[in-house]
């Protein structure tokens, strides 16, 4: 809350400084009533909420990179660390288990997928990854799906503009990946691991101690859902990059 005291001060058009610690404070009150006020401690994921809140107002008053690396550092321990990212209309907290998978990985794919034409799967994999910082490890394997499926559908129809991707499930998409060379046939085999455990999601879901807003980053579904969305991030990632260098095939013309 000190930060947030600190931070939420934007200049007026004359110069002067203008507090907005209000605006705040409503918006607070407004999603969590007077919960939070009632309360020294707070559950961690309205503890997140919270910040979310924060950090989306300031940025709409200030526009200061800064502003963010200080919510950052307030987000880390020794235990887990938490991350913002701007997901294009705001931003969202991240639990990141690994630093350098995070880079290599998430980071990766949501640079990729600032594509207009992932737009879809960026989202659906911002999803995955708020849904998991909660501890919603099933949910987070099917939005993990959704994106793996909305950039198989976008490239499956640039590679071949007469298709129609747009109703079928993961199962039927990756063979239309693999007969379009959009994915090597001697990777086929990475792909159909990676159906069978979106097509577990259901178990994560329902597993006790898990799926229900408990994060135990220890536990085996959570080990699971971890290694479904790095599996997504990098499969959408690889979709993204071919997205770049394939071009649907000219056609040549008739020969009178």
């Amino acid at each position: 809350m000190r930060e947030i005291n600190t931070l939420a001060v934007a200049r007026t058009v004359y110069s002067q400084c203008e507090s907005f610690v209000d605006e705040i404070h409503y918006e607070i009150i407004r999603v969590f009533g007077d919960a939070v006020e009632s309360n020294e401690s707070i559950p961690t994921e309205h503890f997140l909420s919270l910040v979310e809140i924060a950090v989306n107002i300031i940025w709409k008053r200030r526009r200061k990179p800064e502003d963010i690396a200080i919510f950052q550092s307030v987000l880390a321990d020794d235990l887990s660390a938490y991350r913002l990212r701007d997901i294009g209309d705001g931003f969202q907290v991240f639990l990141v288990d690994n630093k350098h998978l995070h880079t290599e990985i998430v980071d990766r794919t949501f640079e990729l997928t600032r594509i207009v034409e992932f737009e879809s799967a960026q989202r659906d994999y911002a999803q995955a990854w708020m849904h998991f910082s909660r501890g919603d490890l099933g949910d987070a394997l099917v939005n993990a799906q959704k994106s793996f499926e909305s950039a198989a559908k976008v490239i499956i129809k640039r590679v071949d503009p007469n298709s129609t991707p747009e109703n079928l499930q993961t199962s039927q998409l990756v063979p239309l990946l693999v007969q379009n060379d959009i994915i090597p046939q001697r990777l086929n085999h990475m792909t159909t691991q990676l159906v069978q455990m979106f097509q577990n999601s259901g178990t994560l879901r329902n597993a006790p101690g898990s799926g229900h807003g408990s994060i135990d980053l220890a536990s085996a579904e959570a080990s699971a859902a971890l290694l479904g969305l790095r599996m997504t991030g990098t499969f959408v990632c690889f979709l993204a990059e071919r997205w770049e260098q394939l071009r649907p095939p000219t056609r040549r013309r008739a020969q009178r």
